[in-house]
């Protein structure tokens, strides 16, 4: 796996803007990046600030992230001034492990095709498990 965290400090007056970025972004990654496993959006007791939890199975999922529309328009959002800094928390790198590298046996989450044939689930003919 391959991911980061991502920490934003959202100028005053514009975190809802922002904030409804990121939740169109997380639905862009849900309905068109089969390599997206995470996108996850949490705030902080800190006014003003928001943090990306971004997980993808690997660097070339991630690169594909970076080729869709919301990826894209970051720049405006930076043109328009929304932000006053942002960074990586923790950079993006290779994951050693994690609780999803090895799904319990007959776990059926909603994850990439490897790990959920590895968990032993059947594929219906909608192509969902179970």
């Amino acid at each position: 796996m391959y991911g980061g965290l991502v920490k934003f400090v959202v100028k005053p007056g514009m975190r809802s803007e922002f904030l409804e970025f990121l939740r169109w972004d997380a639905k862009v990654a849900k309905d068109t990046e089969p390599g997206t496993l995470r996108f996850d959006v949490w705030t902080s007791p800190e006014p003003d600030v928001v943090y990306v939890y971004e997980t993808y199975i690997d660097e070339e999922a991630f690169e594909a992230h970076k080729n869709h529309e919301p990826f894209k328009k970051f720049d405006e959002i930076l043109q328009h001034e929304m932000l006053e800094e942002w960074g990586e928390a923790i950079p993006f790198a290779e994951s050693i492990t994690s609780n999803i590298d090895e799904l319990p046996r007959g776990a059926c989450p909603q994850y990439p095709r490897h790990l959920v044939q590895r968990a032993g689930c059947r594929t219906t003919s909608t192509g969902s498990t179970s």
